[in-house]
């Protein structure tokens, strides 16, 4: 089904920070939405483009010890229409400089930026509700700090948070062009 121009734009903005701290952390494990924009249901597609910057800390423990293995954040992010994630992207963000036998003993932040993009269509069939919801989400956020080998047990030798800075949501409205329509572009 052929597809007219863009009718109208929602955005949505959040955590206008662009440099660290980012002020909203991730829950290891969980999952936080990021941004949300509500719009009247209409037979129509949606361009939905989202972009998160995000980064990783990894912080030492008091005393310095030998790396075993660095750190790393991984989280997927999620467009969501209703409830259902309609497009995803997993991105993970390792410690920079984590090289094994080398001693932790420095903070160090490793910085990311997540493009998602997603054509919906499911508008152009079927019933549809008068109300949608769009929501930009991080889920599935695993967070695993830097390990030491000790005889055969892995002990952490630090932390690792993450958290997202600017995001941003834009959805377009594209109307679609009925059979006759198509003749005429």
């Amino acid at each position: 089904m052929p597809l007219k121009e863009v009718e109208r734009v929602f955005e949505c903005e959040a955590n206008i920070l662009a440099s660290p701290p980012f002020p909203t952390n991730f829950p290891t494990g969980g999952s936080i939405n990021l941004c949300t924009i509500a719009l009247n249901s209409r037979r129509t597609a949606y361009l939905i483009r989202a972009v998160v910057n995000w980064s990783a800390t990894f912080i030492p423990l008091a005393s310095a010890l030998t790396l075993s293995a660095g750190g790393l954040a991984q989280v997927q992010f999620e467009i969501v229409r209703d409830g259902v994630p309609i497009a995803r992207v997993t991105q993970t963000v390792s410690q920079a400089g984590a090289a094994v036998g080398t001693i932790f003993a420095t903070a160090s932040t490793a910085f990311d930026t997540t493009p998602i993009q997603t054509l919906d269509s499911t508008s152009l069939g079927g019933i549809i509700n008068p109300l949608t919801i769009i929501e930009l989400r991080a889920s599935n956020i695993i967070l695993t700090p830097p390990l030491n080998i000790l005889g055969t047990v892995l002990l952490p030798i630090g932390s690792v948070t993450a958290a997202a800075g600017l995001v941003s949501l834009v959805v377009e409205e594209v109307r679609f062009c009925r059979s006759g329509d198509a003749d005429s572009l």
